[in-house]
């Protein structure tokens, strides 16, 4: 698994997938993410996504997440009306960006 081979897992407490949702009930579907705040003990709007699907964008905005959308099936520019922010890659994610992004979600947006 790519999680175990990268050395983050000492820093993942949760990590669920499809088959931790009732059948059916996959993206566009927000249960997936707020089947993940549960589990971490968060309010969805205290959470943020990393997407690059529009099922993704639509599911974690409909579970009231911040969303990231991350280029890999969509540019910049093709992202932005979905979600909060957009990235290339995870080099542009320090954590004053995060802290930001949730700051301005929690107030509205």
């Amino acid at each position: 698994m790519l999680i175990e081979e990268s050395g983050v897992r000492p820093y993942i407490d949760v990590i669920l997938d499809d088959t931790s949702i009732a059948e059916g009930r996959g993206k566009p579907e927000p249960d997936i993410y707020l089947k993940a705040a549960t589990a971490i003990g968060l309010r969805p709007n205290r959470c943020v996504v990393f997407e690059d699907s529009s099922a993704g964008f639509e599911a974690a905005r409909a579970a009231g997440c911040a969303v990231i959308g991350v280029a890999t099936t969509y540019s910049l520019a093709e992202m932005r009306p979905w979600t909060d922010d957009a990235i290339t890659d995870f080099t542009e994610v320090p954590v004053a960006r995060l802290v930001n992004l949730l700051e301005r979600f929690a107030s509205g947006r």
